[in-house]
């Protein structure tokens, strides 16, 4: 029998144990809301959208709050009733003892369990406003449509490129350690690559510079950026940046990428088909290491058929297919059944947006706490979408003044890892999409991370910009910088660059904004 009555509801007072109310301060002041009621009603509400009615029964009371403030006294009535109906839920054999001690306990349980909740959150999130509510909303909100599959036929014209020219002010260009007139160059001018690699040693700048030139781009053109942040992951904090490049921020491994890696338009077109096995294919030998015939032909023999009816496929199912090949064939688990089942212990992309909607938005993409081999296949499947999606878009446009529309910039921090890998998603990317209206910028630790690499990365930098490095590679140098260039003397803040009209070597004192 029921023994609550509504005017005791809004005079009853609630808690949550004391080592929750110590969260809750913290929270609040972390999180910038006035009031603790408002912690405690995201707490309530994020603890009964889990699966499991929380167990813990941590003790004492503390941070007590009347039921017409917990609740707002309009909204008492649907509170109440989805708290008990969780309850209920979970345990039916109290239906007939519902009672206002026990709205109490549901409280404080669910009040506790959500604040350790939004703590663990508040950590996994580096302790970042941004990167805090993005987790929230990305893995605990049901917003609508947000597991439906989003291609809305969109056309090449919907990716608008830029018009005109995108300068890029870089520094002072310095003489006999006077400053000189300011060096800017043109991203997109006629006769020369718009892509970009910058170089420089732990601790010399790298990193700001291209923080500096992806703003500027940004300033004067609305095209899209995709941030690959292989190192540490900072960049993913960087609010100024994300505000700057109006990005989304993705953690691999913690976060799927929302990607439709194997984007098949018709299932009935051998060649999408094909390449999407490929694609795979590529990515997966990149960290299976070198597989055997036998071996490529049984993924070739398990992922045709599957592609061939799976338009929007998820990691999940590749595997399930590529084992049940297995099975059906009698085949022993080998390098390739381990490997697969070691990358999808952590959901690394899901097919929500199709690459038409996916590369149209920005995103800051890090892989901070992923390991080698997840980090490795992840980028080299979005790198092989990219280039495939490029690939079947118009060239972007030519201005009366031969400057290329800029639809789309690449930015790769700490590349060298995947510089020397040789795979044909970014090889592809640097050398083929330029008249697409794609710009890729390269960031890594020195010149010496372009040698010895079949792929003509070298020939197709337009802008190199070197900080202070010890490279060693005389053949790297000469062919970038156009002569014989001293790196390992450059004072902080001064960069060797090429001015590319005159085809000479050009030393540059740095210039920064002040949010770069």
């Amino acid at each position: 029998m029921m023994k609550l009555n509504i005017n005791d509801l809004f005079s009853t007072n609630f808690s949550v144990s004391a080592e929750g109310a110590g969260l809750m301060k913290e929270l609040r002041r972390n999180l910038g809301f006035e009031s603790n009621y408002e912690v405690a009603r995201l707490a309530i509400g994020l603890s009964m959208g889990q699966k499991n009615y929380p167990d813990n029964h941590r003790s004492g009371s503390a941070g007590s709050i009347r039921g017409n403030i917990l609740f707002d006294k309009h909204d008492y009535p649907l509170w109440v009733g989805i708290l008990l109906t969780n309850y209920i839920n979970h345990h039916p054999e109290e239906i007939d003892n519902i009672s206002m001690p026990m709205l109490q306990a549901v409280v404080k349980a669910h009040w506790d369990n959500g604040l350790f909740l939004l703590h663990d959150i508040w950590e996994q999130s580096n302790q970042n406003q941004h990167r805090f509510w993005e987790i929230i909303l990305g893995k605990y909100v049901d917003l609508p449509n947000t597991d439906q599959y989003i291609h809305p036929h969109l056309d090449n014209s919907t990716m608008r490129p830029s018009s005109g020219a995108i300068k890029l002010v870089i520094g002072n260009m310095l003489r006999n350690s006077e400053e000189g007139e300011i060096f800017s160059h043109e991203l997109n001018g006629s006769g020369y690559s718009p892509h970009i690699a910058i170089m420089g040693q732990a601790g010399s700048g790298k990193t700001r510079v291209m923080r500096h030139i992806l703003n500027q781009i940004r300033r004067q053109a609305e095209c899209s950026v995709i941030l690959l942040d292989l190192g540490k992951g900072d960049l993913g904090n960087n609010t100024d940046l994300i505000n700057s490049l109006g990005a989304t921020v993705i953690s691999v491994p913690e976060e799927p990428i929302p990607l439709d890696m194997f984007y098949i338009d018709n299932l009935s077109d051998n060649n999408e088909t094909t390449a999407a096995m490929e694609n795979f294919r590529d990515a997966f030998v990149q960290v299976a290491g070198k597989l055997g015939p036998k071996q490529t032909d049984n993924i070739r023999e398990a992922l045709l058929p599957f592609f061939r009816t799976h338009n929007h496929a998820s990691f999940q199912q590749i595997r399930e297919a590529l084992e049940a090949f297995y099975l059906d064939n009698g085949l022993s688990k080998d390098s390739v059944i381990s490997t697969i089942n070691s990358l999808t212990l952590r959901d690394l992309f899901h097919p929500q947006y199709s690459p038409s909607v996916f590369f149209q938005k920005s995103w800051i993409i890090t892989f901070a706490n992923a390991r080698a081999d997840v980090k490795i296949f992840t980028v080299c499947l979005l790198l092989s979408a990219l280039d495939y999606y490029l690939k079947r878009q118009k060239e972007a446009p030519l201005d009366d003044n031969e400057y290329r529309g800029l639809r789309l910039v690449l930015a790769i921090d700490e590349a060298r890892e995947l510089l020397s890998m040789n795979h044909s998603g970014l090889a592809n990317n640097i050398r083929l999409h330029r008249s697409k209206g794609l710009s890729v910028i390269l960031v890594s630790q020195s010149p010496d991370d372009y040698d010895g690499r079949k792929d003509d990365y070298l020939e197709n930098i337009g802008l190199p910009l070197c900080l202070k490095t010890n490279a060693a590679s005389p053949r790297s140098l000469k062919n970038m910088f156009k002569g014989d260039v001293n790196f390992s003397a450059l004072r902080p803040g001064t960069c060797y660059t090429v001015d590319v009209k005159a085809s000479r070597p050009v030393l540059l004192k740095l210039q920064f904004d002040s949010d770069d």
